[in-house]
């Protein structure tokens, strides 16, 4: 029994994770650089932005999550599985007693 709450949390947290990491980067970062060529032009971005966007030459300027946004996101999303599937463990342990 012990084994297979184990494997529920261990699953909840990467569906989490993978589920955060594909609506960052399809929808948020699409709401939140809407023109990606106009940082080519000087436009201004505040410390919170540099801290999760780049400027890499690879890329021709345009911005691009740094390893910290990949690895915060991760987090976040393996914090609210974890929550979640605490929830899901909690609710079943209820109805099965």
């Amino acid at each position: 029994m012990k084994l297979n709450k184990l494997f529920l949390t261990f699953v909840i947290v990467v569906f989490c994770v993978i589920f955060l990491l594909i609506i960052d980067f399809q929808v948020i970062e699409d709401l939140i650089i809407p023109d990606i060529c106009a940082f080519h032009y000087g436009k201004q971005t505040s410390m919170l932005f540099d801290l999760f966007y780049g400027f890499p030459a690879a890329e021709g300027g345009h911005p691009s999550p740094t390893v910290f946004h990949f690895f915060f996101t991760i987090f976040i999303g393996g914090t609210f599985g974890f929550f979640v599937s605490k929830i899901i463990l909690r609710k079943n342990d209820e109805t099965i007693f």
